[in-house]
C-alpha cells in the first residue's frame, strides 16, 4: 500500500509538473499569489499577506506560506504552480485511500486516473491558484472521517488546514461529506477516537485562531473585518465578483467532468438502486448532488469552486466502471456501449488535432488572442507537435475501443486515461506555450527594469484602487509586474492629481497604465511607450525622460 501511494505520488506529480517550464505565471490570480508569497520570503512577513506593500485581504495565509517557502528555497515566482502540482499528487493519493477503504486497488488506481483527467482537476493542478490545494485538505478530512479510529483526526485537521486556505469552502465540503454519509448509513471502518468531537474541534479551530489572534494584533480589527465580513462570508451571501444564477454549474459542470461524465451516469443510477446494498457508492452519489446543490446556493460562482466535489465523482465513476464493466457476469451492455463510443469520440478529437496541426482549418476561435496563439500551430512546420500528440491520442482511442470490444474494460479505461493525459501534454506545450507571449506579464516587467532599473528612477502603477474594486483592472494589486520585476514594490497612484505630481518630480520616472482606463491630458516632457499586451489589457509607459 506504501508503495502504491508512493509511485501514485510521484506519477502524479510528473503529470502536473511536466510543462511546467512551457509558460510564465499568468494574470491575474498566478501572478497575485506569486507578488504575495514574494513579499513574504523577501521581507520575512509571514503574519499579514501583503501585495505591493499593503495588507491582501483576501484569502488566508496557508498556500502563501507554502509557495514562500518555495521561493526561499529558489524555486522563485513557479512556486505557486509546484504547490498546485503537488496539492494535485497529495489529492490522488488520499483518493486512492477512500476507494481501497471500500473498495479495491483497481477502483483506487482509477479513481486516481479519472480525477487527474477531468479537464478542470487536471487544468488546475498545473495553475498556481489555490483550489487544488483547498480540494487536498477538503479530501483529508472526508477520507478521516470515514476511516474512523485515529484517522478520523484528519477530519478535523484537513477542515483547520482547509480553512486556512480559502475560508468556509473548507468547512462545507467536509460537512456535505459526512451529511450524504448519514444519508446513505455508511459507518467508519473502525470505531471512532473517544471524545473526537472534544478535542476535534480544537484541531480544527486552532491553526485559523492562532493566526487570526496575531494578525489582529499587528493589523487591527480592520483586516478581520475585510477579510472575514467582505472576502468570505459576503462572497457567500452577494458576492460582488463572479455572480452568476443558480443553475450555473448544471450547465457548466458537465463540460468539466468530460470525457467521464458519460460513464458516471450508469455509476450514478447503480449507486441509487443498490444504494441498500452498497451504501458507500449511495454516500458518493450524496455527497456529489448535495455539494452541487450547496455550491448553487452561494452567489458567488466559477468552475474552479466546485472543485473539491470532484473527487466524490472520480470515486463514483471508477466504482461504477468496476462494477458495471468488470464484477458483473457479463457487461451490462449500455455502459459498455457508452464505453466504446467515448473512444471513438476521443478519436476523432485526435484526428481533429492532427489535422489542425497539417494545416487543416477547422474553426476560428472568437477570442483575438486565442486565434493569435493557434495561428503558427496551423499548419507545418509549426504544428508538427499539434498533428503528432492528435495521431497518438487517436491511436490510443482506438485501441482503447478495440479493447473495449473485447471485454477488457479496464484496460480500455487506461487507454482513455492515457489519451486525456497526451491532450493535456499536447495542450501544454503547443498551444499554452504560444499564449504564453499574450497572457505572461514578464516581457513588460522586463521592458520597464531596462528603461528605469531599480536604484535609476521611480516606478509608479495607475490608477491603483482598493482590491477588487468593481470594475477597475487592478494592476497595482494584483501583482501582476511585482512577480517578475527587479523591484519589489511600486508607487500606487490613485487619481489625477496623484499621476500628474509623480511625473512632475524630478529624476528618472516611469508610469505603468492600462490603456483605456481613463488616462489625463499629460503634460509637456511626458510622452507614452506602447508596452504591449497582457491578457485582455493594453499596457503602456507613461515616462518623463527621452
Amino acid at each position: 500500500m506504501r508503495t502504491d501511494a508512493i509511485l501514485l505520488f510521484l506519477a502524479g506529480a510528473a503529470f502536473f509538473l511536466a510543462a511546467l517550464a512551457s509558460r510564465d505565471l499568468w494574470q491575474p490570480l498566478e501572478t497575485r499569489y506569486a507578488t504575495v508569497a514574494r513579499e513574504m520570503a523577501e521581507t520575512g512577513d509571514w503574519l499579514i499577506p501583503r501585495i505591493n506593500g499593503e495588507p491582501y485581504q483576501d484569502k488566508p495565509p496557508l498556500f502563501f506560506w507554502i509557495a514562500a517557502a518555495l521561493w526561499k528555497i529558489g524555486v522563485g515566482p513557479q512556486g505557486v504552480r509546484v504547490a498546485s502540482a503537488l496539492a494535485g499528487a497529495g489529492t490522488l493519493v488520499v483518493l486512492a485511500a477512500m476507494a481501497r477503504l471500500w473498495f479495491s486497488r483497481r477502483a483506487a488506481i482509477l479513481a486516481a486516473a479519472i480525477l487527474a483527467t477531468t479537464p478542470e482537476f487536471g487544468w488546475l493542478g498545473r495553475f498556481g491558484e489555490l483550489d487544488v490545494t483547498l480540494t487536498l485538505f477538503t479530501t483529508l478530512s472526508a477520507y478521516g472521517w470515514f476511516a474512523g479510529g485515529r484517522r478520523v483526526a484528519l477530519f478535523y485537521l484537513g477542515i483547520g488546514l482547509a480553512v486556512m486556505v480559502k475560508g468556509p469552502p473548507g468547512v462545507l465540503v467536509p460537512l456535505v461529506a459526512v451529511v450524504a454519509g448519514r444519508l446513505a448509513g455508511v459507518a467508519p471502518s473502525s470505531p471512532r477516537a473517544p471524545l473526537h468531537p472534544l478535542w476535534g474541534v480544537v484541531v480544527a479551530v486552532l491553526p485559523a485562531a492562532l493566526w487570526l489572534g496575531l494578525a489582529l494584533l499587528e493589523a487591527g480589527s480592520g483586516y478581520a473585518n475585510e477579510l472575514i465580513g467582505k472576502h468570505m462570508l459576503g462572497r457567500v451571501v452577494d458576492s460582488w465578483q463572479h455572480k452568476q444564477p443558480f443553475y450555473f454549474y448544471l450547465n457548466e459542470a458537465l463540460w468539466n467532468f468530460l470525457p467521464w461524465l458519460p460513464l458516471a451516469v450508469p455509476a450514478g443510477i447503480r449507486a441509487w438502486r443498490r444504494r441498500r446494498d452498497e451504501p458507500m457508492s449511495a454516500m458518493l452519489l450524496f455527497w456529489l448532488l448535495l455539494g452541487l446543490v450547496a455550491f448553487s446556493a452561494v452567489s458567488g460562482k466559477r468552475i474552479a469552486y466546485i472543485l473539491p466535489l470532484a473527487p466524490a465523482f472520480a470515486l463514483l465513476a471508477a466504482r461504477g466502471c468496476e462494477a458495471l464493466l468488470v464484477e458483473a457476469e457479463r457487461p451490462e451492455r449500455r455502459t459498455a456501449t457508452v464505453h466504446v463510443v467515448m473512444h471513438i469520440v476521443l478519436a476523432g478529437t485526435g484526428i481533429g488535432l492532427l489535422l489542425l496541426g497539417l494545416g487543416v482549418p477547422l474553426h476560428t476561435p472568437r477570442k483575438e488572442y486565442v486565434a493569435e496563439a493557434l495561428r503558427p500551430l496551423l499548419g507545418l512546420p509549426g504544428g508538427a507537435p499539434l498533428a503528432g500528440a492528435g495521431l497518438l491520442l487517436a491511436g490510443l482511442s482506438v485501441a482503447g475501443a478495440r479493447l473495449a470490444r473485447r471485454r477488457r474494460h479496464i484496460a480500455g479505461l487506461g487507454a482513455m486515461a492515457a489519451a486525456m493525459a497526451v491532450g493535456f501534454l499536447a495542450v501544454d506545450l503547443t498551444f499554452v506555450a504560444r499564449a504564453n507571449g499574450f497572457a505572461s506579464p514578464r516581457p513588460v516587467a522586463e521592458q520597464m527594469d531596462r528603461l528605469v532599473p531599480p536604484g535609476g528612477g521611480e516606478v509608479g502603477i495607475y490608477p491603483a484602487r482598493p482590491p477588487a474594486e468593481k470594475g477597475v483592472e487592478q494592476y497595482a494589486y494584483s501583482g501582476a509586474f511585482n512577480a517578475y520585476s527587479a523591484r519589489l514594490r511600486f508607487e500606487p497612484l490613485r487619481d489625477e492629481e496623484g499621476l500628474l505630481r509623480f511625473l512632475g518630480a524630478p529624476g528618472r520616472r516611469l508610469v505603468l497604465a492600462a490603456r483605456g482606463l481613463g488616462l489625463p491630458p499629460l503634460p509637456p516632457g511626458v510622452r507614452t511607450i506602447d508596452a504591449g499586451r497582457v491578457d485582455r489589457a493594453e499596457i503602456v509607459f507613461l515616462v518623463n525622460f527621452e
